[in-house]
C-alpha cells in the first residue's frame, strides 16, 4: 500500500488533508456570492443551491477517491507510507471506506440528475451533502458485520493463520493480525462497501428493523384486547307484534391503520326478521368505524328470535349476535334505541375468526 521511509515528500496525511480541503472548497464555493465592496458578500444556504452545484460536489468526492485508489493500487508507490499502518487496517481494509464513499457519491449523482427538473432543495440539499459520508459509514459497518459473521461461523478459522498457507487463501476475508489482507479480500470488501453505500437507505432500514426486533419488548395481547370488531358485541331488540325496533352497531377499527377492503354483511337465518343496512360498504378508517342500522320486525305472535350478523372484510370475518323478543322480556333498564353518532373508543369485546 505504499513504501516505507522518506522516498517521497508526499505522505498519506498530506494527501488526505489536501483532498479533504478540495471537497470542502466545493462545499463552500456554491454558498459564497462575492460583491463589491467585500462587505456585500452574500452567503447562500445549501437548500438554495442549483442541482449542478451538487453534481460538482459529488464529482469532487469521486475525484478524491480516484486519487486515493491510484495511490493504493499503483505498482510504483506514489505516496510514502507510514512506518507502521494503524491497527484498524488489520481488521478493516482502507478500501472499504473508498467503496462506501464512491457508492454514496454515485447514488447521489443518480438522484440529482433524476430530480433536476423538480428539485426540492429544502428537502434534499443536506442529505446529498452527507451522502458520501453516510455511504462510508454504512459500508464500513456492513463489512465489519460480514467479517465477524464469517469469523464466527468458521469457528475462528478466519482469524488464524495456517502455517505455510498464503494469507487470506481459502477465504475472502482474514483477521490475521500478523498479515495484511489478500488482494481478493480487498476486492471483496470494496464491492460490499460500494453496494451498501449505493443503497445505504435500505441498509439503514434493515438495521432499524433488526434493532427493533432485538430491543423492543413484545406486547402482551391482554394489554390490547380489541382491534377490529363489532360494537356493541351483541344487539337486543324488543317490539310488539308487527312493530319494528332499530339500533345502530359499528364495525370498529381501534388500530392506527385504515383497512381498505370490501365489507359484505349477511344475516343468518334470514327468516328471523332481522335486516341490516347497508348490506355492503368499503373500508374502515383508522380509529373509526362503519355504522350499520339493524332492524327487527316482530312476528305475530311475538316470540324470541336469535340470529347472527356476519361481516366479511376482505378475508377476515366478524360476527355480531342479534336477539329479538317481546317488550315483556325487555330488561328493566333497556338500552337506548340509538347510540351516539360516533363509535365508542373503549370497546368491551368483539367476535372474530
Amino acid at each position: 500500500m505504499g513504501t516505507t521511509g522518506a522516498e517521497h515528500n508526499l505522505t498519506w496525511v498530506w494527501l488526505i488533508a489536501g483532498l479533504a480541503l478540495m471537497i470542502a472548497l466545493f462545499a463552500i464555493m456554491p454558498s459564497v456570492r462575492l460583491g463589491w465592496p467585500p462587505t456585500k458578500m452574500k452567503w447562500i444556504p445549501p437548500r438554495a443551491w442549483s442541482p449542478g452545484a451538487f453534481v460538482w460536489y459529488q464529482v469532487a468526492w469521486l475525484v478524491a477517491c480516484a486519487v486515493i485508489v491510484l495511490a493504493l493500487a499503483s505498482p510504483q508507490p506514489l505516496v510514502a507510507a507510514p512506518h507502521e499502518w494503524p491497527a484498524w487496517t488489520r481488521v478493516l481494509s482502507p478500501w472499504v471506506g473508498l467503496g462506501g464513499a464512491i457508492g454514496g457519491a454515485t447514488i447521489s449523482l443518480v438522484g440529482v440528475s433524476r430530480h433536476a427538473q423538480h428539485w426540492d432543495g429544502a428537502r434534499f440539499a443536506f442529505f446529498h451533502l452527507v451522502r458520501p459520508l453516510l455511504g462510508l459509514i454504512t459500508g464500513s459497518v456492513a463489512v465489519l458485520i460480514i467479517i465477524f459473521v464469517i469469523n464466527g461461523f468458521s469457528g475462528g478459522a478466519a482469524a488464524s493463520a495456517t502455517p505455510g498457507a498464503t494469507p487470506g487463501a481459502g477465504t475472502a476475508v482474514t483477521l490475521d493480525p500478523t498479515k495484511p489482507f489478500s488482494p481478493s479480500a480487498h476486492a471483496f470488501m470494496f464491492i460490499i462497501a460500494f453496494v451498501v453505500g449505493y443503497r445505504e437507505e435500505s441498509f439503514r432500514e434493515l438495521v432499524k428493523r433488526v434493532a427493533d426486533l432485538i430491543l423492543t419488548t413484545a406486547k402482551d395481547p391482554k394489554d390490547d384486547p380489541f382491534t377490529i370488531g363489532f360494537l356493541p358485541s351483541s344487539v337486543s331488540l324488543y317490539a310488539a307484534a308487527g312493530a319494528t325496533a332499530t339500533q345502530l352497531a359499528y364495525l370498529a377499527n381501534t388500530t392506527d391503520k385504515s383497512i381498505d377492503a370490501d365489507i359484505v354483511v349477511t344475516v343468518e337465518p334470514a327468516d328471523a326478521g332481522f335486516t341490516v343496512a347497508p348490506a355492503a360498504a368499503r373500508g374502515i378508517p383508522a380509529g373509526g368505524g362503519v355504522p350499520f342500522t339493524i332492524t327487527w320486525t316482530a312476528p305475530d305472535p311475538v316470540t324470541e328470535r336469535t340470529a347472527a350478523l356476519t361481516a366479511l372484510v376482505g378475508t377476515r370475518q366478524f360476527t355480531l349476535t342479534l336477539r329479538g323478543g317481546p317488550p315483556a322480556s325487555s330488561p328493566a333498564n333497556p338500552p337506548a334505541a340509538n347510540p351516539p353518532a360516533a363509535a365508542p373508543t373503549t370497546p368491551t369485546a368483539a367476535a372474530s375468526s
